[in-house]
């Protein structure tokens, strides 16, 4: 039986998951309670099962005079919010939203961006000396501060020091990015670089080369995580942000680091 697919990023995550042996998957199950949507894709894996849903951006037009005002967070976190009801359904499982852009303002690859979506306004914060006036800069740290969809800060209440405020959104496990890494366009570049050759009449390599990978962007507060081997495949990366504020790179596949490696040399 072929799957139909409602949307493009369904479409692709579908494939991702194939290239990576989750072969285990139904697509829009009937597992939803009576009234409410179905998840997109439920995955069986190592004897679990996984819920995710997956949304993607469409290119929003601009009319020619039209004022830019560039809210990073806005869309994303719109997203979060709509998965997060559809979530409620299923707090027995592992719960992630899979997001897939194809408009340039939405950028799904910043770690500042997708962090701050999930815990607040990226800012930097510094202690005051209340005794000079003055700042001590060499205190300074990057932080987050309100309108996170993982916690929720109250601005109501005075005197609530920077990022605390009430958990929320538990069920998350992650929010993941789905993207398409292209080490043929790199590559070339760098043909071009180094022969000046507009025909590309002597390359020996495959210029279209795309990969499917994923961005995993770890929720610190998810009372079920993702399973650890999953979404390790050559062209993914797995975030983990934890309590002291700091954001780790936990992985990085073979061609994401070839990857890197290529971008390293054309800078």
């Amino acid at each position: 039986m072929v799957l139909q697919y409602e949307t493009k990023s369904e479409e692709l995550f579908a494939q991702y998951l194939i290239s990576q042996n989750l072969t285990m998957f139904t697509h829009e199950p009937n597992r939803g309670k009576s009234g409410k949507k179905n998840p997109d894709f439920v995955v069986q894996h190592d004897d679990q099962t996984f819920i995710f849903d997956v949304k993607e951006f469409e290119v929003e037009l601009l009319h020619a005079g039209q004022p830019i005002w560039l809210d990073e967070y806005g869309r994303i976190r719109e997203k979060i919010s709509t998965a997060s009801k559809q979530f409620k359904q299923f707090k027995q499982f592992p719960c992630s939203l899979v997001l897939y852009s194809e408009d340039p303002l939405v950028n799904l690859l910043d770690e500042s961006v997708m962090v701050g979506s999930m815990y607040g306004d990226a800012c930097v914060s510094w202690k005051w000396n209340t005794e000079t006036s003055s700042s001590d800069l060499s205190t300074m740290v990057s932080t987050f501060h309100g309108d996170g969809k993982m916690v929720y800060v109250n601005k109501d209440i005075p005197n609530v020091p920077t990022g605390v405020g009430r958990v929320q959104n538990t069920t998350f496990s992650a929010l993941i990015t789905l993207r398409w890494v292209k080490p043929g366009f790199l590559r070339l570049r760098k043909y071009f670089r180094e022969t000046g050759d507009l025909t590309f009449s002597a390359i020996d390599f495959d210029k279209g080369e795309s990969h499917l990978g994923v961005i995993v962007w770890d929720n610190y507060y998810a009372r079920k995580p993702l399973h650890p081997d999953m979404f390790c495949g050559p062209y993914d990366e797995h975030y983990e942000f934890n309590k002291e504020g700091v954001l780790t790179r936990l992985f990085a596949g073979d061609g994401i680091l070839a990857y890197e490696s290529l971008q390293q040399e054309l800078m």
